[in-house]
């Protein structure tokens, strides 16, 4: 069986420290991102009802809008945002940009009838309204005083999620192009200080080899700080070694004598 060397082992650990914890860093981010694109549609959607009920306005009993608002995308014919008013459960009015738009009264039905029994002082919003095709949501009451007293009309508006959904395909393509980008540059200077770190050893066995080469008798070359220990052990090894073989040489003499 093949045994790994110290560098593979190390490269091998560092790789996984990178295929474990960046995917975690991006999870992350990603989680983040995406609550900040939502608390951010709640606010725009938000907005866009309190501008409804500030140009809402009752007439002869009757519900009367201007004919331009002031969310421009309620104004576009096939816009990907789209509201209703209702008043005593049946719609009294919804924005142009319902024209031509996949997001249709049956739509609107259902987010009356799951939302209509909060008070006037609550925001309802939903991030994933209807499962199928997955919507943002918002409903929102109001009191105005008709003939005398006060009566709850109801704000809703719905907004298509492909923009969100594009926004946030967007950012997690560019963010794991960037993380992979990083992961193998810092994986390279991985590779590149371990080849550093082990220099010297290698430079050790390679004197090592010369000196049962007979080439050298001593490990003379500068090594780093950490590997001066070894360095003088190894030549003081060498040195007894090489005082025992003369000792022995000098014996051999003087029984030749």
């Amino acid at each position: 069986m093949k045994t790994w060397s110290i560098t593979q082992r190390i490269f091998f650990t560092c790789f996984l420290f990178v295929a474990i914890f960046f995917p975690a860093i991006i999870l992350s981010m990603q989680n983040a991102y995406e609550r900040s694109l939502t608390q951010a549609k709640k606010e725009e959607l938000s907005t866009t009802a309190f501008a409804m009920i500030s140009e809402f306005e009752f007439e002869d009993g009757q519900a009367v809008m201007p004919p331009r608002l002031f969310v421009e995308d309620l104004n576009l014919p096939g816009s990907d945002l789209v509201a209703v008013i209702k008043w005593r459960k049946q719609q009294v009015w919804q924005s142009q940009s319902s024209i031509d738009n996949n997001i249709n009264a049956s739509m609107f039905n259902i987010l009356f009838r799951q939302t209509d029994g909060h008070s006037p002082q609550n925001t309802i919003f939903l991030s994933d309204f209807n499962e199928d095709d997955p919507h943002f949501a918002l409903s929102k009451k109001a009191e105005f005083m008709i003939d005398g007293e006060f009566e709850q009309v109801t704000f809703l508006v719905i907004n298509n999620k492909q923009v969100y959904e594009g926004e946030l395909s967007t950012f997690m393509n560019r963010l794991w192009g960037w993380i992979a980008v990083l992961g193998l540059v810092l994986l390279g200077l991985i590779a590149l200080s371990l080849r550093s770190v082990f220099m010297p050893m290698k430079k050790i066995i390679a004197r090592i080899g010369e000196i049962e080469e007979g080439k050298v008798d001593t490990i003379k070359d500068e090594y780093p700080h950490e590997l001066k220990p070894l360095q003088n052990s190894i030549n003081k090894l060498l040195d007894s070694e090489k005082q025992q073989r003369e000792r022995y040489k000098k014996s051999l003499d003087d029984l030749a004598h």
